[in-house]
């Protein structure tokens, strides 16, 4: 048995001051200690200045453009980000950068990860990865006329990841992405499952709903020559609708989200990607979305397409300077706990008996205030 103490151990609820968690030979957790505990010495402890933390969870992914720069997309915008995310579509890609994210983002803390899937390309990285995935087959396109054709692909990216084993999900792109026919067909499968929707990213999207018009809509138009006969956020929202009986449906980005109409959905949680959403178009979600929904945000870093590195901790120093309000534990809850409901996945993100989360340490951060700085890191225990 050994034994990992440090100034603070946070639980996946709370902050536990001069505690020890216990693993055994199977990096299994066996103990957590009360407060003070850590105190005392004992054969085959390890004191660490820092927090202890369950290893974190990655709420929004894309592996498989690992081998893209997003520098080159800097302050594009949604709409321009789209293009050459399908004009990529057609390139070769390097699987041996797809290889090396994932051993980074394992390192840099990530046991669990949401990874949206549109081609096999990470399958093999995954089957070995000391992460855990939950991979989203994702499928767009505009005519319902070619829905059945779209569908048939995605389900063959599907059947390849769920009879190899992995844990896969249907789920469309966004609602601006998906004919009715397509939503109708991708929504069937929701029954109990996850669901991952890009959803109200940016002002782009907002006015493209709501005015019919603008860079995002100028670039749908290419597609399909009659866009949205009825553009009403209100019918956008309701589109949500058809997932009602899902576990959960993880709402990604909501920079542009209205709380209002989503006061009768159950399910939902709220995935921020905040690095992403500044690179691209430098825009975040209303203070008080962030404020009144703290419980049901958890984080993502989407891809390095739009991100310069897949770190959950980056994402976090983000959440702590621009949502001042929040605390230290409401932070570490977005990348531990919170997703841990969302995604119905309780044996990580917390310290529970039984449970194999990862144990991580947050180092080099001020333990006064219990506040991260620009110096603070994580180093992986287990």
């Amino acid at each position: 048995m050994r034994h990992f103490a440090a100034n603070y151990i946070f639980d996946g609820q709370n902050l536990i001051k001069n505690a020890f968690v216990s693993v055994d030979e199977n990096n299994t957790i066996q103990f957590i200690s009360d407060e003070n505990q850590a105190l005392t010495e004992r054969p085959f402890m390890s004191f660490y200045n820092g927090i202890i933390s369950p290893g974190f969870i990655n709420s929004h992914c894309h592996l498989e453009l690992s081998d893209n720069n997003s520098a080159e997309n800097k302050n594009i915008g949604l709409a321009s980000f789209i293009e050459k995310m399908v004009e990529n579509k057609t390139k070769s890609h390097d699987l041996k950068k797809i290889k090396l994210a994932d051993d980074i983002m394992f390192l840099k803390g990530v046991n669990l990860c949401a990874d949206i899937v549109n081609t096999d390309l990470s399958l093999d990285v995954k089957l070995k990865s000391q992460i855990k995935y939950i991979n989203f087959a994702e499928q767009s396109g505009l005519k319902d006329d070619i829905a059945e054709i779209r569908f048939n692909k995605i389900f063959e990216i599907f059947t390849k990841f769920d009879e190899s084993g992995l844990e896969v999900y249907f789920t469309p792109h966004s609602f601006y992405s998906v004919s009715e026919k397509l939503l109708e067909k991708l929504s069937e499968f929701s029954k109990n499952a996850l669901v991952s929707i890009h959803f109200m990213e940016s002002s782009e999207e907002k006015e493209y709903f709501e005015n019919k018009k603008g860079k995002l809509f100028n670039f749908l138009e290419k597609f399909h020559d009659n866009l949205l006969s009825d553009s009403s956020l209100c019918k956008i929202y309701n589109k949500l609708k058809k997932f009602e009986k899902a576990k959960s449906v993880i709402l990604v980005h909501n920079v542009k989200t209205e709380l209002e109409y989503l006061k009768e959905y159950k399910n939902i949680y709220f995935c921020l990607c905040p690095a992403s959403n500044l690179l691209l178009h430098n825009e975040l979600p209303e203070d008080n979305m962030v404020y009144s929904q703290k419980d049901k945000i958890i984080i993502g870093t989407d891809s390095l397409a739009s991100n310069d590195s897949l770190d959950i901790l980056k994402e976090l120093k983000i959440m702590q300077e621009k949502y001042s309000n929040l605390s230290l534990i409401d932070l570490l809850k977005m990348a531990t706990s919170n997703t841990s409901k969302a995604f119905d996945k309780p044996d990580f993100g917390n310290f529970t008996i039984n449970s194999k989360p990862g144990v991580i340490l947050i180092q080099d951060l001020d333990l006064k205030n219990l506040k991260l700085n620009k110096n603070t890191n994580i180093k992986r225990l287990i």
